[in-house]
């Protein structure tokens, strides 16, 4: 049986078979029950599925520009693994070595000491120069004095501390003309001034030298990217004794029968 109406279209309150009036309800529409969000097994345990609107950019990291060793460099220095790794293949010297790339203020190389040997003193020497690498004619044995007495080279022996196998060497130029460097996790610190920031770049300069044995590049950065692996620490200047700047000779053999 339909449902009775009044003249204005309105239903009626009509009494059902029990004698009570039963009122009508306007129907609403059904929910429809939705699956619960997917989960994917992540690093930190189980996260929720995201999916990214077309107007939403994905972040992106700054990802080091790749840099090789130039073809300037010294006698006994071998160029292996395309470009990117230098290694000295006989005695303690002769082995200084360009990167092909100028650095600009504040861009950070970061580099590896991959091999070391123990048979010299002496240690890894590194700076910047503000000559083009092909314009330097012949190159010297030594880095330490005869090119760093030279005007637009600053290089510098690094501390024997700090300088050991797989260690991590970054360094940039400030505005202000420091070269800072840092070892590792640790802190910059000045460890050359005075050089010129008014140069179009700045070649860094490798000398592969005494212990040190082979280096490895692993890229330029800003001074504000991810790949700076610890916060920003406070540049401070450490002093440093000049008779940790040793001659690269080989060691003396101990005294026969001697205890």
């Amino acid at each position: 049986m339909g449902q009775e109406h009044s003249s204005n279209g309105r239903p009626l309150n009509v009494p059902n078979r029990a004698g009570a009036v039963s009122q009508s309800v306007p129907q609403r529409p059904v929910e429809v029950e939705r699956p619960p969000p997917r989960l994917r097994e992540g690093r930190g345990g189980p996260c929720e599925e995201r999916r990214s609107s077309a107007t939403e950019r994905p972040s992106t990291s700054a990802q080091p520009t790749v840099v090789k060793f130039h073809p300037k460099r010294g006698n006994n220095v071998v160029i292996e693994q395309n470009g990117m790794v230098a290694r000295r293949s006989d005695s303690f010297c002769d082995a200084i070595t360009f990167v092909d790339y100028a650095l600009k203020l504040n861009e950070v190389l970061r580099i590896k000491i991959i091999s070391m040997e123990s048979t010299w003193n002496g240690i890894l020497r590194l700076g910047v120069t503000q000559h083009g690498p092909l314009s330097i004619e012949s190159l010297p044995r030594y880095s330490c004095p005869n090119l760093s007495g030279k005007p637009g080279f600053w290089i510098k022996s690094l501390d024997t501390e700090g300088a050991v196998e797989e260690t991590v060497v970054s360094f940039f130029v400030s505005p202000a003309g420091d070269l800072n460097l840092k070892c590792g996790s640790g802190d910059y610190f000045v460890f050359l001034s005075g050089v010129a920031t008014r140069s179009r770049g700045l070649w860094p300069v490798i000398d592969v030298y005494g212990n040190t044995t082979g280096v490895q590049l692993l890229g330029v950065t800003g001074r504000d990217s991810p790949a700076e692996l610890v916060p920003e620490p406070p540049v401070r200047r450490r002093s440093r004794s000049p008779a940790v700047l040793r001659s690269a000779v080989p060691r003396a053999p101990a005294p026969s029968g001697s205890a």
